[in-house]
């Protein structure tokens, strides 16, 4: 499936004095898993590139440097949940013999086979709420800076996440969800970082999320 983020970042403040905007943009791609109809795994990536400007807050105006930089973020989902959707349906059970009276203890009729119960009727729209873990590659770069000055690393957090489904026809499907993402500890490590003077360090954010897919099987 293919995925287009609109994030708004938990460090609105630091997003805003450095790029401009605490809304950050991503395109991806990804995949989910669904086992019998209704739990399901998933994967997901996208990739976000800003261009922004370094420089130092002094708690109510950000005072830039004339450095420009680049910042890249790639954050990567794996994680899973449930579908609220129709019954998977159930499979068929064989007849089983009955066993002869043993002494003290009667005799056992056979069971009768038990047929399969098919699948219910897909439904249009299925909701789905799961969750997971993130890394996040996160990069500064400036071209007129050293390696020590430049940044790049990787961050960990987890992420929630709860949407709808909407079948369009036997193969496509359009999904709309919301996530939640926190990455505590981030930015703000070094004492210049702008993070560090407005107190944000969470490079996570509350995502509005469009997704679109073929659909292979039956779910």
């Amino acid at each position: 499936m293919f995925v287009a983020d609109s994030e708004g970042m938990s460090a609105s403040q630091t997003f805003t004095a450095v790029t401009g905007s605490a809304r950050v943009s991503d395109l991806g791609a990804g995949a989910d898993v669904v086992f019998r109809g209704r739990p399901f795994v998933r994967i997901v990536f996208d990739h976000a590139s800003l261009s922004g400007m370094r420089g130092v807050f002094d708690g109510t105006t950000f005072i830039s440097n004339g450095i420009s930089e680049t910042i890249t973020m790639t954050p990567i989902e794996i994680g899973g949940g449930w579908r609220f959707g129709p019954s998977p349906g159930r499979r068929a059970r064989p007849a089983e013999p009955g066993r002869p009276a043993q002494p003290g203890h009667p005799a056992e009729a056979a069971r009768p086979a038990i047929p399969a119960r098919p699948p219910g009727k897909p439904q249009r729209l299925v909701p789905y709420v799961g969750g997971g873990v993130i890394a996040l590659r996160y990069s500064e770069f400036s071209p007129v800076l050293d390696d020590t000055e430049n940044t790049k690393t990787i961050f960990h957090g987890l992420m929630f996440f709860g949407g709808v489904d909407l079948r369009v026809g036997s193969l496509l499907s359009l999904g709309f969800e919301g996530v939640y993402r926190t990455i505590p500890n981030a930015i703000g490590a070094s004492s210049s970082s702008v993070g560090t003077t407005t107190g944000e360090t969470n490079l996570g954010g509350f995502v509005v999320r469009a997704m679109i897919g073929l659909r292979l099987g039956h779910f």
